[in-house]
């Protein structure tokens, strides 16, 4: 007798885990299939009915294979530094709902800062506007960008609503339908937040990839047999479901170090060496300590007498970076790092080519530390006979690569 139930449990295909990428913090990359990814652990299924439990503080990143593709013209920008590349926007009452790739992503309203419309179809990802460098100090209301022939125009209102078509805003008590065509982009007034602030990560925030974007969290969680990713948002306070074909990667490190290039220094102290003319405003800053990109990382280039003091973060554990010599090393340049007072590295580049390594890593304990001493100085005189002993003071500049603090 023929069955009414349909094709059998056993002729449907089950589907798929998430495949994904591990890193761990030591050790070589594992993939597999994503069970769960659920409190203090992910499980990871590297054959069928082979499962791997793997503690998440011994993650530091987990890659989506593929990666979803970037899409949409629009970009928003949260007040924590967090960008969205989306398909749309819409803003009603307390609830902003992005396109993303994956599907629509509900947040508070109140983690909006702003949003950009791009209208150059070969820039994907949209990148941050020109105007967000232009606008008011301190302004009146929320901001309204409206395109013009040249450039823009600013307009100090209450932005209400906002939908694909129109932006709704308060004008003079007077509520003013807007036709989105016209808008470059809509700034929330967020007390004194910068517009384009980037923080510096809390202890423990995570950063997750998206397709042309990013977005902070403080958890992110996906149950067994779920879809979708339950994340803790750092922009709001609050909870929200991201869409599950929009994550594509998730970053551990990220709140577990603290970027030395990015962190304004407590107090820094560049003496160059040619006395009066170090009140020359040019000059100064070009011996100043800055940060540089490179093919080994981000890097901060240092020249000689030069003094940098960091306030060490709560819980902080060590200080890693790699120091190489900068393109002129005519004189001999030292390096020392300390921890309140007490120094614990020291080395040196420069002199004849076979006393120079290419690079000395630097890791320095910073358990219970208060203040991080970095200071680079002419270590010596060169010898009379030495070819460059007639310039001892014109070379030594060193770099400094991937400085962090680790948490």
């Amino acid at each position: 007798m023929a069955s009414l139930a349909g094709p059998s449990a056993a002729g449907v295909a089950a589907p798929q885990p998430l495949q994904i990428e591990v890193t761990p913090v030591v050790g070589e990359v594992v993939s597999g299939g994503l069970v769960e990814l659920e409190g203090d652990r992910l499980v990871l299924e590297q054959a069928p009915g082979v499962r791997q439990p793997l503690p998440l503080r011994e993650v530091r990143r987990i890659a989506v294979t593929p990666a979803p593709a970037v899409s949409g013209d629009t970009l928003v920008g949260l007040t924590d530094g967090s960008r969205l590349a989306t398909e749309s926007l819409a803003v009603v009452a307390a609830t902003a709902t992005a396109g993303l790739p994956g599907g629509p992503f509900e947040f508070p309203a109140a983690g909006l800062h702003w949003v950009a419309w791009s209208t150059d179809e070969a820039e994907r990802p949209p990148q941050p506007p020109a105007w967000l460098g232009e606008l008011p100090q301190q302004p009146d209301g929320d901001i309204v960008v409206i395109r013009r022939d040249e450039g823009w125009q600013f307009i100090a209102c209450g932005i209400i609503e906002v939908s694909e078509g129109e932006v709704v805003v308060l004008l003079e008590d007077e509520r003013i339908p807007v036709k989105r065509s016209k808008l470059a982009g809509l700034c929330w007034l967020r007390g004194n937040l910068s517009p384009d602030a980037d923080p510096e990560p809390a202890a423990g925030e995570i950063l997750l990839g998206l397709a042309g974007g990013s977005l902070r969290c403080r958890s992110i969680s996906r149950a067994a047999d779920t879809e979708g990713w339950r994340v803790e948002l750092t922009a709001a306070a609050a909870a929200a479901i991201l869409p599950e074909d929009s994550l594509a990667s998730i970053d551990y490190a990220f709140g577990r170090q603290v970027d030395l290039t990015r962190r304004r220094p407590a107090a820094a102290t560049v003496t160059p060496f040619f006395g009066g003319l170090a009140a020359d405003e040019q000059l100064r800053r070009f011996f100043e300590p800055r940060p540089v990109a490179g093919a080994a990382g981000p890097g901060l280039l240092v020249r000689p007498r030069t003094e940098m003091i960091w306030t060490i973060p709560e819980g902080s554990r060590t200080f890693r970076a790699t120091l190489q010599p900068g393109p002129v090393a005519a004189a001999a340049t030292a390096v020392s790092v300390a921890v309140d007072g007490v120094e614990r590295f020291r080395g040196e580049f420069g002199g004849t080519a076979a006393e120079t390594p290419t690079s000395l890593p630097i890791e320095v304990d910073l358990t219970g530390g208060r203040q991080l001493r970095l200071l680079v100085d002419f270590a010596r005189r060169l010898p009379a006979d030495d070819p460059a002993a007639g310039m001892p003071l014109l070379g030594g500049p060193v770099l400094l690569v991937d400085p962090l603090i680790e948490r």
